[in-house]
């Protein structure tokens, strides 16, 4: 049985290196103490959802009888030709280190699962509930300190010069009395940093201030 993909990968292999492994193990007899186990050639990972390839990937032409340590070898040599990580992790597991086998499988499942959900606006990929999950963690009384530090440092960077500048000055005011200047803040986090040093109440978010939208504690913008 000819199949298109087993011509493809065959044409990728240029030296024949993982081929001509093939081939010779087929002509191996192993031992009954061997550990004989069942080898996809073209790995299964390769093959879609076409009747030609559902065809071929469990048939007789695509598998193999390999010893164990042949078996690992072969995904070696899958992995040194075509660099995909399912064969980094079968040769995890087949060497024994299953933690490091759940890891890399755990982290091919985590991106397959997101490019199906980019595909269909799910979860992350969706306005909606990025809006939401924002809300959420806004509520929280300690939402700044739970951020992780690729979190805070994101923030900064993405709120870096943009809304607030280092040439800005905010007064505030409470009952049309000035109480509080603050000088050279570049982020919105910053300016809350300063206010809740000469506040007995913390405050948790500094965007109401800033607008003007919280009665309470007004807020006037004056340029240098």
């Amino acid at each position: 049985m000819e199949n298109s993909k087993r011509k493809q990968w065959e044409m990728l292999d240029k030296d024949k290196t993982y081929f001509s492994f093939i081939e010779n193990c087929r002509l191996k007899k192993y031992s009954p103490e061997d550990q004989i186990q069942i080898h996809h050639i073209i790995p299964k990972y390769a093959f879609e959802n076409t009747p030609e390839d559902i065809a071929y990937k469990d048939s007789s032409e695509n598998l193999i009888e390999l010893s164990l340590q042949d078996h690992q070898k072969a995904h070696e040599l899958l992995y040194e030709i075509f660099h995909n990580k399912q064969d980094l992790g079968a040769i995890k597991m087949l060497s024994g280190n299953l933690v490091e086998s759940r890891r890399i499988w755990r982290q091919l499942g985590a991106a397959a699962t997101h490019v199906i959900q980019k595909k269909q606006n799910k979860t992350f990929f969706n306005s909606e509930f990025q809006k939401e999950m924002s809300r959420r963690s806004l509520e929280r009384s300690d939402a700044l300190e739970i951020r992780s530090k690729g979190g805070k440092l994101g923030g900064t960077n993405r709120n870096l010069d943009r809304v607030i500048t280092s040439n800005d000055r905010y007064v505030f005011s409470y009952e049309n009395v000035q109480v509080l200047c603050i000088l050279n803040c570049r982020t919105g986090g910053q300016v809350l940093e300063q206010l809740n040093n000469f506040k007995k109440t913390p405050l948790q978010r500094v965007t109401p201030l800033l607008k003007g939208e919280r009665k309470s504690l007004m807020v006037g913008l004056v340029s240098y």
